[in-house]
């Protein structure tokens, strides 16, 4: 009641001052119908061609990880057996890849559950209906390398803007905008790094340019380049550098034995002569 009174009173105070609220509204909406329609036109073509290019990447992903999930386990072996290192380099190798790969998939449900569980906790604090849900879906929005969260969010926030208020909705845009940033760009790489053995900031060189050189496949390309080639330079480090350094070490703790003086060695010689007879 107290409010239709507000907006009763808000509509009087601007026909007094010359505005219709209603004519107002109907020249924003189709200012802004104008805008969009001249930037669709005018990027329509790429931005369609961005999406498709997003899908396809998209199902690429998914094919291989069904192929990797039923037939990663032999070409594991296959390729582990083709490898012309000793067993300990192998297992330096592969061991190291493992592990990485582990940690790149639990870093990614750790951050989208936290994801879910901030912005879901924007969706509660400003009284968005069915937040558990929509917190759910916005954890499994998480898991996406394009878009993600923000097709669950950025819906939701346009309708407390179009239903309830535009403050609330730019709380949650904020909230949501500064709760992406610092899980993403901090706590994502350092979970991903347990396990790794790899510097944060290799970590996250990884996974940027992972995403650009492969697409989707880049989240877990990209580090794991970065760790096998981190093994293969310990591999580099323990074959040649320490092995060289010990036989160096080794070499100058032999001392040449002395050198013979030539009446010693014409003593030798006589008695060599004198044994031959």
């Amino acid at each position: 009641m107290a409010r239709r009174k507000t907006a009763a009173r808000s509509r009087a105070a601007l026909t007094r001052r010359g505005y219709n609220l209603e004519d107002e509204i109907r020249h924003f909406a189709t200012q802004a119908g104008k805008i969009v329609s001249e930037y669709a036109l005018a990027h329509g073509g790429s931005a369609a061609s961005n999406v498709a290019s997003s899908i396809l990447h998209f199902g690429v992903m998914l094919i291989t990880f069904f192929y990797l999930l039923r037939d990663g386990e032999a070409w594991y072996e296959d390729l582990r057996a083709l490898t012309p290192l000793s067993e300990a380099d192998q297992s330096a190798i592969f061991g190291t890849l493992t592990a990485t790969l582990s940690s790149v998939m639990r870093g990614l449900m750790l951050t989208a559950g936290l994801d879910g569980l901030t912005i879901g906790l924007g969706y509660f604090v400003c009284g968005v209906p069915y937040w558990a849900g929509l917190a759910i879906l916005t954890a499994a929005g998480g898991l996406l390398p394009f878009g993600g969260t923000a097709f669950v969010w950025v819906p939701i926030a346009i309708y407390l803007a179009v239903a309830n208020s535009w403050l609330k909705a730019l709380m949650l845009v904020g909230w949501a905008l500064v709760a992406l940033a610092v899980i993403d760009n901090f706590v994502k790489p350092l979970a991903m790094r347990h396990g790794t053995g790899l510097p944060t900031l290799a970590l996250f060189f990884g996974l940027a340019g992972g995403i650009e050189a492969y697409g989707p496949l880049g989240i877990f390309l990209g580090p794991a380049v970065f760790s096998v080639f981190a093994a293969l330079l310990k591999v580099y480090q323990r074959t040649y550098v320490n092995d060289a350094a010990a036989d160096n070490g080794a070499g100058a703790d032999t001392k040449p034995s002395p050198p013979v003086s030539a009446v010693r060695q014409e003593e030798l010689g006589i008695s060599i002569g004198e044994e031959k007879r």
